[in-house]
This record gives structure tokens, sequence and C-alpha cells, in this order.
């Protein structure tokens, strides 16, 4: 509902929601050996199958009917969208075992500006781990690619899960 046209047009632009198959949390393999991930190319990924269509508008009345704020609602579907953009984020390296780097920043930065973190901030989060010894200087350790991936996946689904979480205990105290 997000992205499939049924936000409103001004707040899908500034939430920079595009096509729902743009989105790589969206899709699903199609089984070809073309995938956006790994070096793979994002022809092969088809939309998700078996979700009814539903408005946005029926999900903001529902909301509101179970005592959702509008501005609560408005920051949820801001979560979303950044989730749906932290989806996005691809990474390059040399070789399977070495360190990688954002591929592309565009999807970070959107992500980082919807969560309002600072996308160094986030960068450094799907990229590395810093590990603190006492009495040693921390040590960061930069991730492969694979490791990489898992934890933009891992964030995303956390964040997700976070978010729905949130939203049913907001339910049940209202």
């Amino acid at each position: 509902a997000l992205c499939a046209g049924t936000l409103p047009a001004q707040e899908r632009a500034s939430l920079e929601l595009c096509e729902p198959r743009l989105f790589r949390a969206l899709c699903t393999p199609s089984g070809s050996t073309n995938a956006p991930v790994d070096g793979r190319s994002s022809a092969a990924w088809v939309p998700a199958q078996g979700c009814p269509p539903f408005l946005c508008s029926d999900v903001r009345d529902a909301m509101t009917s179970l005592g959702v704020k509008p501005e609560l609602q408005r920051a949820v579907f801001r979560l979303l969208a950044a989730v749906l953009h932290l989806s996005n984020v691809d990474f390059a390296s040399d070789d399977e075992f070495s360190a990688a780097r954002v591929a592309d920043d565009v999807p970070l930065r959107k992500s980082a500006e919807l969560m309002s973190i600072d996308a160094s901030v986030l960068r450094d989060a799907l990229t590395s781990a810093t590990m603190n010894v006492v009495g040693a200087p921390p040590q960061v350790r930069r991730f492969n690619k694979s490791r990489c991936v898992a934890s933009r996946n891992t964030l995303a689904k956390t964040v997700y899960a976070a978010c729905f979480d949130f939203l049913i205990q907001t339910i049940n105290a209202a």
C-alpha cells in the first residue's frame, strides 16, 4: 500500500517511494540466475504473490479505529519506508573475503534520513563491528559482503518487528 499508488502522492514523494517491484523487501526471487543481490541483475525479481490488494486509506482507517493517532501513523509509515530503502542497500568488495563497502549511498542515505540517524552511523553498523577489550583501544572489524548483507537483512527485520510490536502495544493500551 505504501508504494503501490494508494498512499497520497505528496506523502509517497516525501518518502521517495516508487513501484513496489523496485524494492527488494517487497519481492521474491523468481528462480532465475539473475537477482539484484550478490552480483545478479534485478530483472529476475518479481512482486510477491498472494497478498490481497488493499488501500493505504484502509490501513489508516483501521489504525485510527484502534486508537493510533495520525502523527504515530505517519511515523509508522516513515519507518516502514526506511525499511524499504534499507532493503535496497547493496555492497561491493574485491572478493568474497575482503572488506565490503556500500555500493550506492542513495538508499542508505534515504533510509538513515527516514530513521532520523546519521548515514555514516548506519553505514558503519552495516559494514563493521567494534570490539571493546578492557585495557586495549577499540578494534574495528570490517565485514565481507555476505556479512554486510546479513547485517542489513537483520537490521531491516529487527526494525520491522519492533515497529509491529510497538503498534500492538499501542493498540492494546488504547
